[in-house]
């Protein structure tokens, strides 16, 4: 079946600041359509006046109407949040029935803030007033909201559980309803899986963690940390404090420590960036070392510059690689070192003053600062 996603242009506008499940609204009722659906088409015009058609009987006509020739499935009211298992049983009768209408007992809908949905079903002639007795949520007060929407996603969480999935505390853990989590995974408290993430299997996934928009792949270890429109491949270890930012691909095995930041940046298999590390804008290689406090100085006030880290290079703790910068294969950088020039391959770069050593320094200062004091007194 092909349906029609119609929005009365006065109705987008009411609920343009809409959030079910964390998202927008039309993101939300989209993203639903797809998943009962497969496809359909999305029609925005001022002429589609059907709420007028609700009456106080609760029955409806749009034989004068001018209604699209594909069926209609026609959301309205200030929050249209149904769970899709709802969706496809009211889909489900209303092809059956022809045509269905769901709405408050009252049917006096406006100002009042409730869920209104009608099918409409093209080629039915004759009388059109046959309605779909389903239960509706009326939604009085913000509160309500949070209370149905906790509920929601509470029978989200133990739908996943009866798949496979182990939710530690349902009540802490927070899915949306478009996220993948595969079976013989572990969601520990206090975590968020948003958007359209995919959790492969045998992942432990918090405690504390959010992602969102993120793909993640098998066997990975992520505790208290932070991932946004990312890839993750698998079995890697992440957190405590990690922070991955959009348009990051993180290969096999890496391991990224604590308070560890990556943002736009490919990271190969094998990599290691244990603890204290900015890596932004940069495409590292496989069996890179990165250690403590490693910065990639990307941004130079106007425009941000990208470095290229080729396998099996070390970094040494305390550097600073300022981008655009090259560092060859299995290149060594001492520690404390500010590399600014590229290195080839196989090469030390040192960037730092020499060490000197002033012997008996310290006591000829402390003679000094007794002389100074003894002359004050005087």
């Amino acid at each position: 079946m092909e349906t029609t996603l119609l929005w009365e242009s006065s109705a987008e506008e009411y609920l343009k600041d809409a959030i079910i499940f964390g998202q927008p609204a039309w993101v939300y009722t989209k993203a639903l359509m797809e998943a009962v659906n497969g496809r359909y088409y999305e029609v925005q015009r001022e002429d589609y006046q059907i709420l007028s058609l609700v009456r106080e009987n609760r029955s409806f006509s749009a034989a004068d109407q001018n209604m699209p020739k594909r069926p209609v499935l026609y959301f309205a009211g200030h929050y249209p949040s149904l769970p899709k298992e709802y969706l496809l049983e009211f889909i489900n009768q209303a092809q059956q029935v022809g045509l269905a209408i769901l709405h408050s007992p009252s049917a006096k809908w406006a100002g009042e803030k409730e869920i209104i949905c009608i099918f409409y079903q093209p080629g039915v002639t004759g009388s059109l007033e046959k309605t779909l007795a389903f239960p509706v949520l009326r939604l009085n007060h913000q509160t309500q909201i949070f209370e149905i929407e906790h509920q929601l996603c509470r029978n989200r969480n133990l739908q996943l559980i009866r798949q496979g999935v182990q939710i530690l505390d349902i009540d802490s853990t927070w899915i949306d309803d478009q996220a993948e989590v595969a079976a013989g995974s572990i969601i520990y408290p206090v975590t968020q899986i948003l958007g359209a993430s995919r959790i492969g299997t045998d992942c432990q996934i918090g405690p504390n963690c959010r992602i969102k928009d993120t793909v993640i792949g098998r066997n990975n270890l992520i505790s208290q940390s932070q991932i946004e429109d990312s890839m993750i491949a698998d079995a890697c270890n992440i957190g405590p404090f990690s922070y991955i930012r959009p348009n990051s691909d993180i290969g096999s095995r890496v391991r990224i420590g604590d308070f560890v930041e990556i943002k736009n940046s490919r990271i190969g298999d094998d990599t290691m960036i244990s603890h204290l590390t900015y890596v932004g804008d940069a495409d590292v290689g496989k069996n890179v070392n990165f250690g403590c406090g490693t910065i990639l100085v990307n941004f130079d006030g106007i425009t941000k510059h990208r470095s290229k880290i080729e396998d099996y290079a070390f970094i040494g703790c305390n550097s600073n690689l300022v981008s655009p910068v090259y560092i060859g294969k299995g290149a060594f950088i001492a520690a404390g070192s500010t590399i600014t020039q590229d290195l080839p391959a196989d090469s030390l770069g040192i960037a730092r003053v020499r060490q000197q050593i002033k012997e008996n320094w310290v006591t000829k200062r402390k003679q000094l600062l007794k002389e100074a004091k003894t002359n004050e007194q005087s």
